[in-house]
This record gives C-alpha cells, sequence and structure tokens, in this order.
C-alpha cells in the first residue's frame, strides 16, 4: 500500500480546487512506481493471532496504527 492522496472537500471542490486536485493526482500517478510503499505487518506473518490482533509482544505499551507498521 502506498500513501493515500487525500483530496479533502471533494464533494465541493470548485474549478480552482478541481484543478489542483487533478495536477496533484497526475502528479501522484506519475511517481506511483517510484513510491516506497508502507510496510504493513503481514497478517500471516505470525505478528497477529487468529483474531487478526497483534500479539501481545510485539510493541507493548504502544497504541494506533504506528504500531502496524514494521
Amino acid at each position: 500500500m502506498v500513501p493515500p492522496l487525500v483530496v479533502a472537500g471533494a464533494d465541493r471542490a470548485g474549478e480552482e480546487e478541481y484543478g489542483l486536485a487533478r495536477k496533484d493526482l497526475v502528479s501522484r500517478l506519475e511517481s506511483l512506481p517510484f513510491t516506497e510503499p508502507i510496510r504493513f505487518r503481514s497478517q500471516n506473518g505470525g505478528d497477529y493471532n487468529s483474531d487478526l490482533e497483534l500479539l501481545p509482544g510485539i510493541r507493548p505499551g504502544e497504541q494506533g496504527i504506528g504500531i502496524h507498521v514494521e
């Protein structure tokens, strides 16, 4: 997974905002082959239990999405 491209307020974008979002999207698409993916832990790689919960010994005491990144 690569970092997301977020277009805030896309449902309310006027011509100027649309143009900027389009430019950002084109740039993102052109750079995809060179974009470093987010290295999430593998679901079946031994870091999670059968309920898909991170095992207690991995990043103990920490919370948030960051604990799922290697």
